[in-house]
């Protein structure tokens, strides 16, 4: 598995819809999934470190665990069927049994945020990607994306 970082999350054109861009922790390849809106919120609140008034529903699945005495300790995208990506959350509980829970990525990787949990992706999954450094080289346009607290271009 490869350890990975959530880079952002950007709107993907002309469908103008959401994506999270995961990155390698120890390489250059980036890997899109696409999202729906309200869980790119939810990702984009986490890294910029948002507290909304209310608790939101990841939020919320965060203090329930800690009410049951259960930890997120990470997340693992295993999975890509028919352009559908599929995670696991791993959970401890209190008496140090683990678990493993089925999960839509994006809510997985929002989750993960809220308590710094490990992030992992399965390699083949990066295989036919190009790294963003050579796509320069090739000559394709610049993508910016925001980050927490600074810019990628």
């Amino acid at each position: 598995m490869i350890l990975v970082n959530v880079a952002g999350v950007r709107m993907e054109m002309p469908s103008n819809t959401p994506i999270v861009l995961l990155n390698e922790t120890h390489g250059s390849r980036y890997l899109p999934i696409w999202i729906g809106a309200v869980e790119a919120t939810a990702i984009a609140y986490a890294q910029q470190g948002v507290t909304p008034p209310r608790p939101m529903t990841h939020d919320l699945i965060i203090e329930l665990l800690d009410e049951l005495g259960a930890q997120l300790t990470g997340v693992r995208i295993t999975a890509l069927t028919d352009g559908v990506f599929f995670a696991f959350l791993d959970l401890t509980t209190s008496g140090g049994v683990e678990r493993e829970l089925s999960a839509r990525p994006s809510d997985a990787i929002a989750l993960a945020l809220r308590v710094d949990a490990l992030s992992l992706c399965q390699p083949r999954y990066w295989s036919p990607l190009v790294s963003r450094s050579q796509k320069r080289r090739r000559g394709s346009h610049k993508t910016k994306l925001k980050l927490s607290g600074s810019s990628l271009t």
